[in-house]
Parts: C-alpha cells; sequence; structure tokens
C-alpha cells in the first residue's frame, strides 16, 4: 500500500511539472488569456482530469511556479549569516533572480507581485525581524532616545 501512495505522489508531481513547463512554453507565444485548457493538457500529454486533479485554474499554475521560485530562492538564503556575508546575500540575490528573470517577469506582467512582495516580507520578517524581537528588554539602554530625522542644517526631515 505505501508503495502505492509513493507512486500516486510520484506521479501527481510528474503530472504538475508536464502542466507546469507545458504552460511556460506555451507563455512563450501567447497571453494566458488566449490560452485553452485543451491546448495546455495536449501540450502536457496529461488528460483534463489529471489537470483539475492538480489545478483550478491557468493563474493557479502561474501562482504555483511562483511560489516555488521564490521558495528556492529563500530557502537557499538559509545557510548565510546576515551579519558577516551580507555581500554573499546579495551577490547570490542577484545571480538567483538573473536565473528567474523569466518566471519574474511573468509574475509582474500577469499581476503577481503580491507573492513577490508577500516573499520578501515574510522573509525578512523571519530572517531579520524576529531574531531582534527576541532580545530581552534589558538590552535596550534605559534613557535611550528615538532616532531624530534631520537634515545635516538641523530641519526636521519629513
Amino acid at each position: 500500500m505505501e508503495n502505492l501512495k509513493r507512486f500516486n505522489r510520484e506521479n501527481n508531481a510528474i503530472t504538475r511539472e508536464s502542466i507546469e513547463i507545458s504552460l511556460l512554453q506555451l507563455l512563450e507565444k501567447k497571453d494566458l488569456k488566449k490560452i485553452t485548457i485543451s491546448e495546455l493538457v495536449q501540450r502536457a500529454g496529461v488528460s483534463r482530469a489529471a489537470f483539475y486533479r492538480n489545478y483550478d485554474s491557468k493563474e493557479e499554475i502561474l501562482e504555483s511556479i511562483f511560489q516555488s521560485s521564490i521558495a528556492k530562492i529563500t530557502k537557499s538564503l538559509d545557510g548565510y549569516n546576515f551579519k558577516t556575508d551580507l555581500y554573499q546575500v546579495w551577490v547570490y540575490l542577484f545571480k538567483e533572480v538573473k536565473k528567474e528573470a523569466k518566471i519574474i517577469s511573468l509574475a509582474i506582467d500577469y499581476n503577481f507581485e503580491r507573492l513577490l512582495t508577500k516573499a520578501v516580507y515574510d522573509f525578512l520578517e523571519n530572517e531579520m525581524v524576529a531574531p531582534r524581537m527576541a532580545l530581552p528588554a534589558t538590552s535596550i539602554p534605559s534613557g535611550a532616545q528615538p532616532l531624530s530625522l534631520s537634515s545635516p542644517n538641523g530641519s526636521r526631515m519629513a
């Protein structure tokens, strides 16, 4: 029984990958709205039932592709120390964005910026802000004043 479950998981992963690759190929030639489900499943070599078992819409496929790309990039950042490896982090990010430029461009073209924005926000919150928030209150010097935003001539900046 366990072998059957594993086989089904692998089969679903192959189906999803075929559909995703086929959609990306079709997007090179046509707009998303002009791509039909029939055309997509034919190119992917899967049935309509297999499509609907895995996705509700073409937009959901794109969302899945974008989320996978984002997850791959952010997961790889786990190996960096942001206090000591910041330069390497930026180099890595620029290289990955270059590799994923096609996917990121599609995300912007089809108004999925919210996914990119959310991923960046979540990443920064989890990796950079949360550890600072965990500092004990005693680590803040008594009498500490908030930073003042002043210009060099002393006037307050907006």
